[in-house]
């Protein structure tokens, strides 16, 4: 093994254990998410593009998965600010594994570029929508509009004031959707 080789390993290894823009962005442009079936990698980016809708300001991940899939995501989190979203759609396989610095084994490819194929997923999904159709940031969401309400209850009360339907959720009453009466069984009496 080459004195190179293990200085690589040693970067994926910090990469794994401290991984770099590690969280949510509160203000993402957009999101996607990805999962490698042959591994168990599942992972989510947040990306917040420049005023110019074309140049990526700054990304963040989360998810679960082996070392190289996590080491390799934040790897590409501290590349892709300041390139567009051309660029992004541009990279392939042997960009990120020249990043990785080490040889991967085949079955361990899937693993290495999910993130890259994540990202030029959501990418492409959001270059695809019209722009009027196009995501605002988290931030004008219901943060604001639901501000004045003081718990989740008084949200679901007033989104669906109707009685008959009471939100599920674990800190509010658990109460049933009342049944149908016209069913299907009814009808074809």
């Amino acid at each position: 093994m080459s004195m190179g080789s293990d200085m690589y390993r040693q970067q994926i290894l910090d990469h794994y254990r401290n991984p770099r823009n590690h969280g949510e962005l509160g203000d993402a442009t957009f999101s996607h998410d990805g999962y490698n079936p042959s591994c168990g990698d599942e992972l989510e980016f947040d990306v917040k593009l420049e005023d110019d809708g074309e140049t990526i300001e700054r990304v963040a991940f989360r998810g679960d998965g082996c070392a190289i899939s996590q080491a390799s995501a934040s790897m590409l989190t501290e590349k892709l600010p300041g390139m567009t979203l051309e660029e992004v759609k541009a990279l392939d396989t042997d960009d990120v594994l020249d990043m990785l610095g080490v040889e991967v084994t085949p079955m361990r490819v899937k693993c290495a570029v999910l993130s890259e194929k994540v990202v030029q997923d959501g990418a492409k999904i959001y270059e695809a929508k019209p722009t009027s159709k196009r995501r605002p940031p988290k931030t004008t969401t219901s943060a604001r509009r639901y501000a004045h309400f003081s718990s989740f209850r008084e949200i679901a009360t007033a989104l669906v004031p109707s009685s008959n339907y009471r939100c599920k959720h674990s800190r509010c009453e658990r109460l049933e959707k009342p049944e149908r009466r016209d069913s299907l069984r009814d009808r074809t009496k």
